[in-house]
């Protein structure tokens, strides 16, 4: 997909620090448009591509979702992936901030520049979601300069963002400096249903159950495992919308619905909190802060005759509040899925 907008558009490379930006880059160098057609959606530009890639010259489509009159849809015959692709795209939009303007992909924090701009990319079996919008007022136009008399001239005029065209050395100084991520790149093949986080797919199935209050998924296994074979086996049921792990546990309420889905019956559940790496620093397999604990009395106490206790059960007799036990010991599980945001990944 390719949404047009009214002002210069930004790509944030996948490279360095994805997730702080102080540099906005956009200057994707499309091929030659192959063909060009009119679409009314992108599903019917996506079944023009497969038509196309039956010859070989349909390697990637883009859709211009806000053109819907006129040659919207475009088919390239390129060879590439979308991180080569993303790889070559070198214009940057940035911010006008004293010394926080840097003509790079990477970040760097300092008392001039306290935040970085990030927006979002993502890349699903070619599916990019890579450039933002900037909105707002062009104050000036300065044609045929340099990246650093642009930044010079937009200071001068207290512009806030400058959006900088490297091949043709065209500067714009912006009066504004809101940036909205719309954009899309797709590379035949992709399943943009999966991908499209406008998309979503229910977590729920026949082995999953959601809870509709958080959309969150859990899965209570049929099969006992030891505790790092039971993480092993949740983090293999992840798939193409959501991340799965050993259930991490974060308020009473979660806790509750989780017991409501446990059997009645002399069980032992692990979940994803250990002190395997620290002993007494509790993490939760999945890398989420711990911020609730449900601990039965006395527990945790690392007290099995000598051997160590770092991973936590949930045991029916305990009424499934948390006890540590030895990691090694076969026992049911409970995992976890979240849903996978591509906007940031």
């Amino acid at each position: 997909m390719y949404w047009v907008f009214n002002f210069i558009v930004g790509l944030t490379i996948v490279t360095g620090q994805q997730d702080c930006k102080n540099a906005v880059f956009n200057d994707c160098k499309f091929p030659a448009v192959y063909t060009a057609i009119h679409a009314d959606d992108i599903d019917t530009c996506a079944a023009i591509c497969d038509v196309y890639a039956v010859s070989g010259t349909c390697s990637m489509y883009t859709f211009e979702a806000e053109e819907l009159i006129g040659e919207n849809c475009k088919i390239y015959d390129m060879q590439t992936t979308i991180p080569d692709f993303q790889a070559a795209c070198n214009e940057v939009g940035v911010p006008v901030n004293d010394e926080c303007v840097f003509y790079d992909d990477e970040c760097t924090v300092t008392n001039l520049c306290p935040t970085c701009i990030s927006c979002g990319t993502g890349t699903c079996g070619g599916y990019m979601q890579m450039d933002c919008e900037f909105q707002g007022e062009i104050m000036e136009r300065h044609p045929g300069v340099t990246f650093d008399t642009c930044q010079l001239l937009c200071r001068i005029e207290k512009a806030a963002y400058i959006n900088y065209y490297r091949e043709s050395n065209d500067c714009h100084c912006m009066a504004t400096d809101k940036r909205v991520c719309k954009k899309q790149v797709v590379q035949y093949g992709t399943d943009i249903n999966v991908c499209n986080p406008e998309n979503k797919v229910s977590c729920a199935n026949e082995e999953w159950t959601e809870d509709p209050s958080s959309g969150l998924c859990y899965h209570i296994s049929s099969e006992v495992r030891s505790w790092s074979d039971a993480h092993a086996a949740c983090l293999s049921m992840s798939d193409s919308y959501y991340n799965s792990d050993l259930a991490s546990i974060h308020s009473a309420t979660e806790m509750e619905f989780i017991k409501n889905l446990l059997p009645s019956v002399n069980k032992h559940f692990w979940a994803g909190l250990n002190d395997i790496q620290k002993e007494g620093s509790y993490i939760w397999t999945d890398g989420s802060s711990v911020t609730y604990t449900d601990w039965h009395y006395g527990e945790p106490n690392n007290d099995n005759g000598g051997k160590e206790e770092d991973c936590i059960e949930m045991p029916y007799g305990y009424d499934f509040e948390w006890n540590d036990n030895v990691c090694t010991i076969s026992e049911y599980f409970v995992c976890k899925k979240t849903e996978i945001d591509y906007k940031t990944k």
